[in-house]
Order: C-alpha cells, then sequence, then structure tokens
C-alpha cells in the first residue's frame, strides 16, 4: 500500500506544470517566482520641478551629486538667437530645447536614467520628447506630485441680515 502511494506522488511531482520541472521542460515558471531585473551600469536620476511659468531640470548621480542642470528661461535666449522670435517660459518649444540640451550634456556618462517629475503643466510632455531626442533611455518614470485629498478646511461662511 505504501509503494502505490509514492508511486502516486511521484506521478504528481512529474507533472509538466509543477515549478520544480518547469525549469528542465522549458515551461514558464509559476506567478509566485521571482524574476530577475536588469542591471543599469551607467544609471542618473532627472529631477523634473513643472512649475505654472517655469520648468527646472537637475540631473543627478544616484548619490545626490548635482551633474548638470537646464531651464525654460536660459533656453529663452538661445531660442530668440535661433529663430528671432521671443518666446514665453511656459512653452513646451523651450521645454523640448531645455530637454534635449541637458541630454546633450550628460549622454556621454550616462545612457539610462529615472525620472522623478513633479508638477502639472502641459509642458512635461515635450521634455521627455526632448531628452528621447537626445540619446537618453528611461528606465523608470515616476510621478511625485503632491495633491490634496481632502484640502484645507474652508472659511466660516458670512452671515446676510434679512430685512423682513
Amino acid at each position: 500500500m505504501q509503494k502505490q502511494e509514492k508511486n502516486h506522488l511521484s506521478k504528481v511531482d512529474s507533472f509538466p506544470g509543477n515549478s520544480r520541472n518547469s525549469k528542465n521542460l522549458g515551461i514558464p515558471r509559476s506567478p509566485g517566482s521571482r524574476i530577475q531585473k536588469p542591471k543599469f551600469e551607467s544609471q542618473c536620476i532627472i529631477h523634473v520641478n513643472a512649475l505654472t511659468s517655469n520648468l527646472k531640470i537637475v540631473c543627478t548621480t544616484l548619490e545626490n551629486k548635482v551633474i548638470a542642470w537646464s531651464s525654460n528661461g536660459c533656453m529663452m535666449s538661445v531660442a530668440k538667437a535661433q529663430s528671432g522670435v521671443k518666446l514665453k517660459k511656459s512653452s513646451p518649444t523651450l521645454a523640448y530645447m531645455a530637454g534635449e540640451s541637458l541630454a546633450k550634456k550628460i549622454r556621454k556618462q550616462f545612457k539610462y536614467c529615472t525620472i522623478h517629475m513633479k508638477g502639472v503643466m502641459y509642458t512635461r510632455d515635450s521634455l521627455l520628447r526632448g531628452l528621447k531626442h537626445g540619446g537618453i533611455r528611461f528606465c523608470k518614470i515616476k510621478e511625485n506630485t503632491s495633491f490634496p485629498h481632502n484640502g484645507c478646511r474652508p472659511r466660516k461662511s458670512k452671515r446676510i441680515r434679512r430685512k423682513f
């Protein structure tokens, strides 16, 4: 009787979907198994602060040492010299140029970067396009924009005297 139970268990263990034998048979592992993530050797962090009137970009190492920076304000003179037209600081064209100039500064040292974005301005998309056009690859894009869950308490409503 015991020999039959052992044989029965051995048949269950040799089932193709079992995680022990899946490695040998080329079957994908179970969902609970660990998957190794690729390691990026030359990596940096790009901090983006998208304000209502300006866009600031700072590139740091993983130890938070500043390597390079750029902003829409410092690109205004470059844009005026190139096209002869004065652009607003909050324009997407300047954000594209700022991203491209930052990518040119850091692409020799770093190929991959993680991006920490803060702010809700529409210039963020064109900044990412500029960084990508400059030759930077993104590992991860993290959203750090703070928003109130319930907000501040509203002011006390003003009482109005009614005349009858």
